[in-house]
């Protein structure tokens, strides 16, 4: 009997779930079995028996083990994994699970604790990347970022199997995104996509993810300009893959370039793309998503506009409470509030903008100061000065200290002129204006025009 036989009934008794004393019984001992287990010692005839009999294996299947069957066996335990991973077609938060009643990020970690205590490092990689994939699909993303560093601190091997430093990197990115770590992402794909570049570029969803990754970071930083060109490059290398769930984010990332830098035009045609991409897929996170930004562009385009967002914000809102995405539904608040100011609506402005400051709460300051601004206008509509300073007050303490996103931040800071015009604060008006104009140099109005100005303060 060899080491590679003890490896082997040491992977057949992880893999029933039996702990050494289990296997041993009442005949064995444990340290006799991590004996056989180490490759130092040989079962008795009468050992191997009722070893075999516990594994459920015939004694001559295990005596007849090949060197190769530790790998064949690992080898099958990824490929059930994978294709557990495989049937969960759309991302979900309710951890998809194989046959077995097991996620199939629960059969990666098996595989990948069973192959790292036999030493099989390539086994364990390919299973730590797995799990990583699989965490991802459910959602846990700060899980499946820590499942990419550790892949991509063992990378280099080349094995067969092994994921390649691109692939890993476009995971890392999109993680980051959906966290909200936009500087981490474009600090880490920055430079290998110019690397990717020095030796004539490449074409892959990783490229694309992480040109998607780039587009967010510039949008964060107020650089709506470069981010629309960017995102460009990254639709040209999406259509020519024509991978839906790569296709979906490109577009979604094109469209919110394009509409923060005024074109709305374009804005609409890559949003509707994504929808007729995601339609029809059943995942509901990311049509949410985009129907949030649908209905952001539609409200800008007159009274008519603002009834089909209303419309299509109602049908996003559900289904991103249903994955618990605090930061997005905040967002579908907060338009649904900017529509229901644009109809002169203060009663429903104020309750979905205060919704949204609460969403928004410890997630997004520069959303929450713009739901806070929203309120404090509904506020002044409905003859309620007192509670429209408290809520100006409080946005404007927020966006003090609020780095990034300079156009949605100077845009706040021109809401709080405005309302502190209408409070009849012109100094704190004329201040703010100051701010919104050091931040960008130029702003846009925070409220869009409507026939229902904010009331003036009643003494």
């Amino acid at each position: 009997m060899t080491a590679e036989f003890g490896a082997w009934i040491r992977l057949l008794r992880t893999q029933r779930g039996l702990s050494q004393a289990d296997l041993a019984g009442s005949e064995l001992s444990p340290s006799y079995i991590s004996l056989i287990e180490a490759g130092k010692r040989a079962p008795s005839s009468q050992a191997l028996a009722l070893i075999a009999e516990r594994l459920g294996h015939k004694v001559e299947q295990l005596q007849s083990v090949a060197s190769d069957s530790l790998h064949q066996s690992l080898e099958l335990a990824l490929a059930e994994a994978q294709w557990a991973l495989e049937r969960m077609s759309t991302p979900t938060p309710a951890r998809g699970s194989g046959d077995n009643g097991h996620s199939p990020a629960d059969l990666f970690r098996r595989i990948e604790r069973q192959a790292a205590a036999l030493e099989l490092t390539t086994f364990a990689l390919r299973a730590r990347w797995g799990a990583g994939l699989a965490l991802e699909r459910e959602e846990r993303f700060d899980e499946a970022m820590h499942a990419y560093v550790g892949t991509l601190r063992e990378l280099g091997r080349g094995a067969p199997g092994e994921p390649n430093r691109l692939e890993v990197v476009g995971a890392l990115c999109r993680c980051a995104v959906e966290l909200g770590e936009f500087e981490w992402s474009s600090a880490l794909g920055a430079p290998l996509l110019r690397e990717l570049q020095d030796y004539g570029g490449a074409t892959a969803p990783a490229v694309a993810d992480i040109i998607t990754a780039l587009v967010w970071a510039c949008l964060h930083r107020g650089e709506a300009a470069h981010a629309r060109h960017l995102a460009a490059t990254a639709v040209s290398d999406a259509e020519l893959m024509r991978d839906p769930r790569v296709l979906a984010r490109t577009y979604r990332a094109a469209s919110q370039a394009a509409h923060e830098s005024g074109h709305t035009a374009d804005a609409l045609m890559f949003v509707l793309k994504a929808l007729d991409v995601v339609d029809g897929s059943h995942d509901d996170l990311s049509l949410g998503r985009l129907l949030v930004l649908y209905g952001a562009i539609l409200r800008i385009e007159g009274e008519d506009g603002v009834q089909a967002a209303e419309r299509e914000l109602r049908r996003a809102l559900p289904l991103l409470e249903s994955h618990g995405r605090q930061r997005e539904a905040g967002r579908c608040r907060l338009e649904l509030a900017r529509c229901a100011l644009t109809r002169g609506d203060g009663e429903a402005a104020a309750e979905n903008a205060e919704q949204a400051a609460t969403l928004l709460c410890g997630v997004s300051p520069v959303d929450r100061a713009a739901a806070l601004l929203v309120d404090a206008a509904a506020r002044l509509l409905s003859r309620a000065p007192a509670a429209a300073r408290t809520s100006c007050d409080l946005a404007v303490g927020l966006l003090t200290d609020v780095g990034g996103r300079r156009r949605t931040t100077a845009q706040c800071w021109a809401g709080a002129a405005e309302v502190y015009t209408a409070l009849g604060e012109p100094e704190r008006a004329l201040d703010a204006w100051r701010r919104g104009f050091t931040v960008l140099g130029s702003v846009d109005p925070l409220f869009p025009p409507t026939a229902h100005s904010p009331a003036e303060p009643t003494v």
